[in-house]
C-alpha cells in the first residue's frame, strides 16, 4: 500500500476495531506497512508487570482461551478443545510426552491487540524451532472445523528449563500472519523445520520479549506436571501482557 495511503487506513481499521493507539510507539513518518503496524512496539509503561516473584505472567494481549490440566491418559498426546495433538507433532521434539501430564493455556489474540509475545516467567532457552506449515484462521470459530490446528498451522517453538521443570511456548501463525519474527536469529522464512540450540542456555527474564505476530494469531503455553501450583485466571477471561495468570510451584524460581 503506497505510503500516503497507510495512515488513513492504520487509523480506519484502528477505529473499527478498538485498538488504541495512544499506547503504541507509532514512527515519525508513520508505519510503512499493516506489519509493522500489527507488530507495534508500546510505549514504556504501558503494561504493569506484576512483581510477585512465584507468579508467572500473561505473554501477551489476549483472551485466555483455554486452560487444561492433563492426566496422561494417552501418552504422548493432549486433549485441546475435543480435538486430540500429538506433542510431538506439535512442539517438533520427540522428549515432548513429558507434558502429557502437565498443564496447558491457549491464548488468543484479536486482531485489535497488541502483537509481541513476551516471557511468562524467569527461565533458560533451550531449544528454538520453526515448523512451517498452513495459515488457516485460529479464532475459535475455525478451531472447531479444523481438526489438529495448532500441529497443522506455521508455529515459532520455545523450548525452556525452569529449575527442573520444563515449558514450552508456541507461536501458532494464522490467516494473513506470516514471518514470525524473534529477536534470537532463527530463520522463519523457509518450507522447512531450522532450529536452534543454545550451548550454554540463554538467560530469559519475566517479560523479555521473545517474538512478535504479523496478524491475529494463538500461544500455546506448556508446562510439565509440577511446575504450576495454581491459575487464578480462567476461560474467557480478557488478559494483558504482564498480569498474573498463576504461581509456580515452591523452588522453581529463576534467580536471574
Amino acid at each position: 500500500m503506497p505510503r500516503i495511503l497507510m495512515e488513513p487506513a492504520v487509523r480506519l481499521y484502528a477505529l473499527g476495531l478498538g485498538v488504541d493507539l495512544r499506547e503504541a510507539q507509532v514512527p515519525e513518518a508513520g508505519f510503512s506497512s499493516f506489519g509493522d503496524f500489527f507488530a507495534r512496539p508500546l510505549k514504556p509503561g504501558s503494561r504493569e508487570i506484576c512483581q510477585e516473584p512465584a507468579a508467572f505472567i500473561s505473554p501477551c494481549d489476549a483472551v485466555l482461551d483455554g486452560v487444561y490440566r492433563f492426566d496422561g491418559t494417552r501418552s504422548g498426546h493432549i486433549r485441546v478443545k475435543n480435538f486430540d495433538y500429538s506433542l510431538e507433532q506439535l512442539t517438533g521434539d520427540p522428549a515432548s510426552e513429558r507434558f502429557a501430564c502437565g498443564d496447558a493455556l491457549v491464548f488468543y489474540l484479536h486482531p485489535r491487540d497488541y502483537h509481541r509475545v513476551h516471557a511468562p516467567l524467569n527461565a533458560r532457552l533451550t531449544t528454538l524451532r520453526h515448523i512451517p506449515g498452513f495459515r488457516y484462521p485460529v479464532a475459535p470459530w475455525a478451531e472447531r472445523r479444523v481438526p489438529g490446528l495448532y500441529e497443522k498451522n506455521e508455529r515459532v517453538v520455545f523450548h525452556f528449563e525452569v529449575g527442573t521443570h520444563h515449558m514450552c511456548l508456541i507461536m501458532v501463525a494464522a490467516f494473513g500472519v506470516g514471518n514470525i519474527d524473534t529477536p534470537f536469529g532463527l530463520a522463519t522464512s523457509h518450507d522447512v523445520i531450522s532450529s536452534q540450540s543454545f550451548d550454554p542456555v540463554t538467560p530469559i527474564v519475566r517479560a523479555q520479549e521473545l517474538g512478535a505476530f504479523r496478524l491475529g494469531s494463538t500461544v500455546v503455553l506448556l508446562a510439565t506436571p509440577g511446575l504450576f501450583a495454581d491459575i487464578v485466571r480462567h476461560p474467557g477471561d480478557r488478559v494483558l501482557m504482564g498480569q498474573k495468570v498463576g504461581r509456580i510451584s515452591a523452588g522453581s524460581e529463576e534467580k536471574i
